[in-house]
């Protein structure tokens, strides 16, 4: 009897594991309890093969610092590690393997975290931002969470980026949530690395960076670029991603001819200005599809034949993800 009572567990036990995502890899939980006067928690947990494990070659405590930064639906958090040690908070031991830093006092950075070389990144922590829980808390996304934990050690700095895209997600009767994560894959891109815009180089989530069909904030100035051409002069007709329409809204100025993907220059003309190459991707209905311009008439045609088309939605700086779902490009 026993032995058939041990067997049952056993089943039960098989079932239960069955039906909670892959760990394979390490795991990625995020807590939110604040609705029900708790706090939000993040735990970490990478081992070494997914990505190279390593804190840097430094053992001075004052010259360590790790940043743990966060991306999922368009959100972003962060949290932190500054480095130093006061004789109670901060990085210690640091040797020239293991780097392990506590600061339990911090409601929103980071409480602890141990990082050794070819080993293993253990991380807990508080609140990583109101605006990504607030991006987790209707169920798990449909696109990737990407994960990227940087440690700066003197002049080297270590990225260790991963995207997870199986992921549970429960929640709590009185508000609030518990999403568990697993089977990281290695994210080469460091999608949960803001992109900085001003360097000339375009990164994923960017539509540009400098050039001739670009703004400021490096995003295009419009995803339906098109110009009705006069005589001698240029009338801007963006948005109209339906040709119908745009010959319409260009028979408004008299006539004038339309120019899919045409931007008006200074001198009156409605040209297509040509850019570095960008990936698009159209948001179907649990589906996508991706694809990459280089003009403002490839622009222009994408989005006709997303938006116009098939309903979708145009996604710049976007490629399509294995799970149906547009992630940064």
């Amino acid at each position: 009897m026993a032995a058939v009572m041990a067997r049952l567990v056993a089943a039960a036990v098989l079932l239960a594991l069955s039906t909670l995502p892959a760990l394979a890899g390490g795991r990625f939980i995020v807590v939110d309890r604040r609705a029900t006067g708790g706090d939000a928690t993040v735990t970490w947990t990478l081992p070494n093969g997914v990505v190279p494990v390593s804190k840097g070659s430094g053992v001075d405590a004052g010259a360590i610092a790790a940043t743990f930064r966060l991306a999922a639906s368009g959100a972003r958090g962060t949290l932190a590690a500054p480095a130093g040690f006061d004789g109670t908070v901060g990085w210690a031991p640091v040797t020239a393997t293991r780097a392990r830093y506590r600061d339990r006092t911090m409601p929103a950075g980071i409480r602890t975290t141990t990082v050794g070389n070819g080993l293993q990144i253990r991380l807990a922590g508080g609140n990583p931002g109101d605006a990504f829980l607030a991006a987790l808390a209707a169920g798990a996304p449909s696109g990737a969470i990407f994960v990227s934990y940087r440690v700066d050690n003197g002049a080297e700095a270590i990225d260790h980026c991963v995207a997870y895209r199986s992921c549970t997600h429960r929640a709590f009767g009185g508000g609030g949530f518990r999403l568990v994560c697993g089977s990281p894959e290695a994210d080469p891109g460091c999608r949960a690395v803001p992109p900085v815009c001003g360097n000339g180089v375009r990164e994923a989530g960017q539509s540009c960076d400098g050039g001739a069909y670009c703004t400021s904030s490096c995003y295009f100035p419009d995803l339906s670029p098109a110009c009705c051409q006069a005589a001698s002069s240029c009338h801007a007709a963006n948005g109209y991603y339906h040709y119908f329409y745009l010959t319409n809204a260009c028979g408004g100025f008299n006539g004038d001819t339309p120019v899919t993907g045409g931007v008006c220059s200074a001198g009156g003309t409605c040209d297509q200005v040509s850019f570095d190459p960008v990936p698009l991707c159209c948001q179907l209905v649990g589906s996508c599809r991706d694809g990459t311009v280089s003009s403002t008439s490839g622009l222009w045609s994408f989005r006709y034949g997303c938006d116009g088309a098939q309903s979708g939605q145009t996604v710049p700086a976007a490629i399509c993800g294995p799970t149906g779902a547009c992630e940064p490009g």
